[in-house]
Formats: structure tokens, sequence, C-alpha cells
């Protein structure tokens, strides 16, 4: 039987859309999760290639990038789609959600205390009208 461990912080963020995967699955899996920044620096950091979580571990072999994860457990439980525009429409939907995440990060980096910056000035410039424009094609989908 294959064996999952996934690591990531004990957060939501690009590693919950992987977590919420392996649920609606059925599939078990380990659930690493980092307490806090220092936690993963000093005891997880060096031990992934890239340096980044998360980190999908199959078997013992790692994969990383969110994104990658999520093609791979898809593929791997017959969620990508049944022929090539499928496919490729699921593609569109996970490009345009990292558009909406990039867009959106600065605001929830700082309200998480990740970063500095000004919360209310980010609210208005950045999170205001990226949740206006990103939730309405949601809405419309």
């Amino acid at each position: 039987m294959v064996q999952y461990k996934l690591y990531y912080f004990d957060a939501r963020g690009v590693g919950e859309p992987i977590r919420l995967l392996l649920h609606y699955v059925g599939q078990q899996f380990e659930d690493v999760r980092f307490g806090s920044m220092e936690e993963w620096q000093d005891k997880y950091k060096s031990k992934f290639f890239y340096g980044k979580v998360p980190v999908l571990e199959v078997d013992g072999k790692q994969l990383g990038q969110s994104t990658t994860i999520l093609r791979f457990l898809a593929e791997k439980f017959a969620l990508a789609g049944k022929d090539e525009w499928e496919k490729a429409k699921a593609d569109e939907i996970i490009n345009f959600q990292k558009d909406a995440y990039t867009e959106l990060a600065p605001y929830i980096y700082t309200k998480l205390g990740f970063r500095e910056g000004d919360l209310d000035k980010l609210r208005v410039e950045v999170l205001e009208p990226g949740v206006k424009r990103y939730f309405s094609v949601v809405e419309a989908f």
C-alpha cells in the first residue's frame, strides 16, 4: 500500500487543497504540520530539495510544488479529466486560483503576521478589489 506524508505549516495556505483532495478521495496520509517558522527552519527546511513546502512524500520519495502535487494526485485518483479538453479546463482553474492567491497574498501574509505592512492600506488596495474581481468569476462558474 502506498504511504503518503504531507509536510506543511499548521495553516491552510497552499497545503490545504492537497489535504482536501486527499480527504475527498478517502486516502489516508500522515499530516506533518509545523507549528512555527522556527520549527520549519530548524527541523525540516534542509530536508527538502527546494527548501520549500508543501512537500508530499510518496513511499519515501519527495514531490514538491503545490500545483505539481495536486496534478499528480488528480491523475492518480482519476480527477484530472477524461480527455484533453477536461484536463486543460482543470489546468485553467488551477492557474486562475494561483493568480488570485498571488494577488491576495500580500494582504494574507501581513494579516497572518508573516510580513510587515499597512493592513488597512492593503485591505483597500489589494484585498477588496481582488475579492471583487476573483470572487465574481467564482460565483459565475
